[in-house]
C-alpha cells in the first residue's frame, strides 16, 4: 500500500509543489525545477534545530544521571519512563537532514502523506466520474420531504440557494466565453454592435 494513492505526474497539485520545493524533497520526488535556495534555507533551518535538540537531550542525560544517583532509580522518579529516551533519540532522527535535498526525515514524512492525500483525492473523483460517464445519476434517492415539515423548509431553502448559484455560475460562464469570442472575432454582434469603451483591454486580454 505505499504507492496505493500515489498521484499522477500530470496533477496540477503535485506540479505546484515541485515548483515551490524542489524536484525532490528527501525521497519523495515531485518533479518541477530545482529551486536550491529554499532546500538551502531548509537545511541550514534543520541544522539549527538540531543543534538545539542536541542541547536539550545533553540536558535530559546529565539531569537524567543525577537523579539516578540521588534517587537510586533509573532516570529519577520524575522521568523513570522509556517514553523519555525514546522520544529524545526519535525526534533527533527526524530532524536529521537528508543526504540529497537538504529536508529532514520528518519533512520527506509529511510531504509523503501530502501526496498520498492528493492522490487519494485523485482516486475518489475519478471514481465519481467513471460513475456519471457510466450513467449513474448524482441525484438519485433525493426525494423531497413531506411539505410543512422541518426537513421541507430546509430543502426549499438549500433550492433557492442552489437556484441564486447557478444562475451566477451561468452568468459568468456566458460573460466569459462571450469576451473570449470577441477577442477572437467570431462572437455575433448584436444590434448597434458591442459597446465596449474605449480603454477596454477585452481585445488584448480576452484570448487568455
Amino acid at each position: 500500500m505505499a504507492d496505493g494513492f500515489s498521484p499522477p505526474p500530470t496533477d496540477k497539485s503535485v506540479e505546484f509543489l515541485g515548483h515551490l520545493f524542489g524536484p525532490t524533497v528527501g525521497s519523495v520526488y515531485l518533479g518541477g525545477t530545482a529551486n536550491p535556495a529554499l532546500a538551502h534555507m531548509f537545511e541550514l533551518m534543520n541544522a539549527a534545530v538540531i543543534t538545539l535538540g542536541t542541547v536539550i537531550i545533553s540536558y535530559i542525560a546529565v539531569v537524567s544521571t543525577i537523579n539516578t544517583a540521588q534517587e537510586g532509580q533509573v532516570m529519577g522518579r520524575k522521568w523513570s519512563s522509556m517514553w523519555i529516551p525514546m522520544r529524545s533519540v526519535l525526534g533527533m532522527i527526524l530532524l536529521i537532514p537528508g543526504p540529497t535535498s537538504g529536508y529532514s526525515i520528518m519533512q520527506s514524512v509529511v510531504m509523503w502523506c501530502i501526496l498520498h492525500g492528493i492522490g487519494m483525492a485523485d482516486t475518489v473523483w475519478n471514481s465519481v466520474l467513471n460513475d456519471l460517464s457510466s450513467g449513474v445519476s448524482a441525484t438519485q434517492g433525493i426525494n423531497r420531504p413531506a411539505a410543512g415539515t422541518g426537513a421541507a423548509r430546509i430543502y426549499e431553502a438549500l433550492e433557492l440557494i442552489g437556484v441564486d448559484v447557478a444562475e451566477g455560475m451561468l452568468r459568468s460562464a456566458v460573460c466569459a466565453q462571450t469576451i473570449h469570442q470577441m477577442a477572437n472575432g467570431t462572437a455575433p454582434p448584436p444590434l448597434g454592435g458591442f459597446k465596449t469603451p474605449e480603454q477596454s483591454n477585452v481585445k488584448e486580454l480576452g484570448k487568455y
